[in-house]
């Protein structure tokens, strides 16, 4: 599977497109890029090779609030560190009506800073920052987070 950004209008396309996107506004951090896809196939010379841990991209919801995060790991974070958080933040995801539709790592490129990436879906855009302060998501999923470092990145997006 692959990501592929594109920081320009030009929409990028394939035959084995799982999902594509416009970055609607940023809500955390910096990433740079207009244009978001996942496929099967590399679609250009930046598209990424991601290994989904968690993946139900033909469940995807068009008229709900898409959110597409880039996370990078501390040292010694990994992808069994992210299967432990993904399991210790799912009552509180569930709760908020969150639904992970993909959750992968990346390998970090030329232009690409980031460990992996999070495509999540929610029922409206309150249900996030509702999500942040539920008492059981900070007090039970801040021990998981620790894999992460600071550095990541979160935008909402408007599926195509």
């Amino acid at each position: 599977m692959y990501l592929t950004v594109s920081t320009g209008t030009t929409v990028v396309t394939g035959t084995q497109t799982a999902l594509m996107g416009r970055v609607d506004k940023s809500i955390y951090g910096n990433l740079s890029v207009q244009n978001i896809c996942v496929s099967q196939e590399s679609l250009q010379d930046g598209s990424v090779a991601i290994k989904p841990i968690q993946e139900c991209l033909n469940e995807v919801a068009p008229d709900k609030t898409t959110i597409f995060i880039a996370f990078t790991f501390i040292d010694g974070g990994d992808s069994a560190g992210l299967e432990h958080y993904l399991k210790a933040r799912a009552p509180a995801l569930a709760k908020h009506g969150g639904k992970v539709l993909l959750s992968a790592t990346s390998e970090r490129g030329r232009d690409w800073d980031f460990d992996g990436v999070e495509i999540i879906q929610f029922p409206r855009p309150d249900s996030v920052s509702e999500l942040m302060q539920d008492s059981y998501y900070t007090e039970n999923v801040s021990k998981a987070a620790a894999i992460f470092d600071k550095d990541f990145a979160m935008v909402s997006l408007l599926l195509r």
